[in-house]
């Protein structure tokens, strides 16, 4: 094991203050270079000659989130089998971290007037939700959410604002491109379901009537499944055993559908 000079493990969270010797101008600090420098700084923590060190580093690696993710070293040959192992064991970690946060969905809060565009910023904030738009938002609106689904707060911001979504052309699949709504388009916020990252909304219902056969009646229900751009999925299944339908009445109506339906949607556009 490496021995190193030991040192308070309090300098691994101290974040120094950068000013110009010419004026007194204080710089912003980098967000992305100061959790860089955190983490190297950690990195020799995780062979320290004393155990609390080695244990302390790798909790406050972890506490960082996923954001230190792309800034661990790829390359460990370099570094002890200590290190390598526990940053190895970080990377486990915090993958885990993601997975949670991806299945189960992001959450907004935000209450008061905004500018439309300063309500994008902070969506793309806290959800990690990228939208775009072709035209500048000088609109003002009214919110008042707390801890909602990403799709509940972005259809009622759409809504409130006299927009939608255009699910064709989007710069980037895991991007979203909102635009001007169509008269006539019924609100988004009316008419879905919200489920983790995902939003379902049924978009068309067809029944039929065998003339022949006046008993045999079918109703055919689209759905649209939407997905926060941030995600990725490879496919999505439907279990029809788990489906279930009612009529008006309560009284359970027969799904057509067996076994299991698989829709690959790798590299599709998330809506």
């Amino acid at each position: 094991m490496t021995r190193m000079t030991l040192l308070p493990f309090c300098l691994l969270v101290l974040i120094t203050n950068f000013s110009h010797a010419q004026t007194e101008k204080r710089v912003q600090p980098n967000p992305d270079m100061e959790l860089q420098q955190f983490v190297n700084r950690a990195i020799p923590f995780l062979d320290s000659s004393q155990l609390q060190q080695r244990q302390e580093a790798e909790k406050a690696l972890i506490s960082r989130g996923p954001a230190i993710l792309d800034l661990l070293p790829n390359d460990l040959e370099p570094y002890s089998s200590e290190i390598q192992t526990r940053i190895e064991r970080v990377r486990q970690q915090l993958y885990v971290i993601v997975a949670k946060q991806t299945s189960s969905g992001s959450r907004f809060s935000l209450s008061g007037s905004y500018r439309l565009s300063e309500v994008i910023e902070e969506l793309e904030k806290q959800t990690g939700n990228i939208i775009t738009t072709s035209r500048a938002l000088a609109t003002t609106t009214e919110l008042d959410l707390k801890d909602v689904p990403f799709y509940l707060a972005f259809d009622k911001l759409l809504d409130q604002s006299g927009l939608d979504i255009e699910p064709y052309f989007a710069p980037h699949p895991n991007q979203v491109l909102i635009k001007p709504k169509l008269d006539g388009i019924a609100p988004r916020s009316e008419h879905a379901h919200y489920t983790g990252p995902f939003r379902i909304a049924a978009t068309n219902v067809t029944l039929t009537r065998n003339l022949r056969i006046p008993n045999a009646k079918q109703c055919a229900l689209t759905l649209q499944v939407a997905w926060e751009p941030r995600v990725r999925p490879l496919y999505l299944t439907m279990p029809a055993s788990q489906l279930k339908a009612t009529d008006e009445s309560g009284a359970s109506l027969t799904i057509l559908i067996d076994g299991e339906k698989t829709l690959n949607v790798e590299g599709t556009a998330p809506l």
